[in-house]
């Protein structure tokens, strides 16, 4: 029986880096989305107040909407690109509608939490509607959003 010796492995800088590009590609996706996903969110809603004329506070609203868009809208913006990472979701047409999917799936289940929990003496119909709306801000979110996956 003979005994080899025990190898003395060196490190290659390459593999570590390519190893580190590899863990970067797959939160890139959950940073951006978490960091832009929610502003983002809350620009279609700024633009139907605009439109219909219920903007009363002008630019102020819009920051504030876009402060309130970022804090309701990080968590299900990070689980929208973390889905879309780990499904291997890519820049065509079946990705952008994979993630316009799963941002409007998240955004309304995270809005059916964020509802039930602030809202407990709301009516109903007013709950249903407030998760729709935020159903529909996640999903142009993710299509927006959609344009950093991946080439194909």
């Amino acid at each position: 029986m003979t005994r080899s010796k025990p190898s003395r492995h060196t490190p290659n800088p390459a593999m570590s880096a390519a190893a580190l590009g590899a863990e970067w590609r797959r939160w890139r996706m959950a940073l951006i989305c978490g960091a832009f996903g929610g502003p983002l969110g809350a620009l279609p809603l700024f633009l139907y107040l605009l439109f219909s004329g219920n903007a009363a506070g002008g630019f102020g609203l819009l920051l504030r909407l876009l402060l309130w868009g970022f804090l309701y809208g990080a968590v299900p913006g990070a689980l929208t690109g973390l889905a879309a990472s780990q499904l291997g979701l890519r820049r065509n047409k079946q990705g952008a509608a994979a993630m316009t999917l799963l941002g409007a799936a998240t955004a309304a289940l995270f809005g059916a939490f964020v509802v039930l929990v602030d809202w407990p003496q709301a009516a109903m119909q007013m709950r249903l509607l407030a998760v729709a709306a935020f159903a529909g801000c996640g999903a142009v979110s993710a299509l927006l959003l959609s344009r950093f996956l991946p080439k194909p």
